[in-house]
């Protein structure tokens, strides 16, 4: 009887340390880090989840940040693979270089990668000037108001079917050529995700965020297929991570503004 009770105890206090903190199984381990080390695919082009260490170390951010507690949970060491764009992490999946990566959540790469629950949305909303009668993201889509977006933007055949009314106009390449558009009045809103439009509200008094968003853009854990057990367990620490507050912490203390805990 005392053996079990001890075994209770020792279970409930796992749990209060942090729960999936516990190393895992060897057979865990091995099909998460079967080298030993785990090595993790960032797409560097994401830099409200991931930036470059100015004085050359390991890569800087959310992403980075999450895979070195998920390393230190499982008592691997981690090993970063860093890629310039998500398409090059998308070109990626097949070279056996990584074991896990930071992904969009898109259906096209389900079929390829086995994908935790979604750790944080980056909604994709609008900025309107100041004293604009524009208050949420439902307000936007009116006869006579026109909306700026960057004509390579990922969300567009989302933005084009939800603005039934109101004109959408897409130039430029980056987020500069259209922001002009609010000061010289030739747009009534401009687009873009919420972290990079609250960064720039917040440089331009003028210019507001509204409330709501379109859409929002899953980020989530992607392993290889067939990695077994390693699948739930990455799953049961995302969640931990999301429930015990860590992850409030983790982008809290990366000072990224505007990025939605999934539920």
């Amino acid at each position: 009887m005392k053996t079990t009770l001890g075994a209770v105890f020792l279970t409930i206090t796992l749990a209060v340390l942090g729960g999936c903190a516990s190393l895992p199984p060897d057979r865990v381990r091995e099909g998460l880090a079967p080298s030993g080390m785990l090595r993790v695919g960032l797409n560097m082009g994401n830099v409200l989840l991931t930036r470059r260490d100015l004085h050359g170390g390991e890569p800087l951010g959310v992403a980075p940040d999450i895979a070195r507690e998920l390393a230190r949970r499982a008592g691997v060491p981690v090993k970063f693979v860093p890629y310039g764009s998500s398409g090059e992490l998308n070109g990626s999946i097949d070279s056996g270089q990584w074991d896990i990566a930071f992904f969009a959540v898109e259906a096209d790469r389900a079929n390829q990668v086995d994908f935790s629950p979604g750790y944080v949305d980056i909604e994709v909303t609008y900025m309107v000037r100041k004293e604009s009668t524009l208050q949420s993201a439902a307000d936007v889509n009116r006869e006579g108001i026109v909306v700026a977006s960057i004509s390579s933007a990922g969300y567009t055949p989302v933005l084009i079917k939800s603005l039934t009314r109101a004109k959408l106009v897409r130039t430029g390449k980056v987020f500069d050529d259209i922001i002009g558009r609010l000061g010289d009045k030739t747009a009534d809103a401009i687009v873009g995700l919420r972290p990079v439009l609250v960064q720039q509200s917040e440089k331009n008094p003028g210019f507001r965020v509204v409330e709501g968003h379109f859409m929002a853009v899953e980020q989530a854990i992607g392993l290889q297929k067939g990695r077994g057990l390693a699948k739930d367990y990455v799953r049961d620490f995302v969640q931990d991570i999301k429930n015990s507050g860590v992850l409030s912490k983790i982008v809290a203390d990366n000072n990224v503004r505007g990025l939605t805990i999934s539920r």
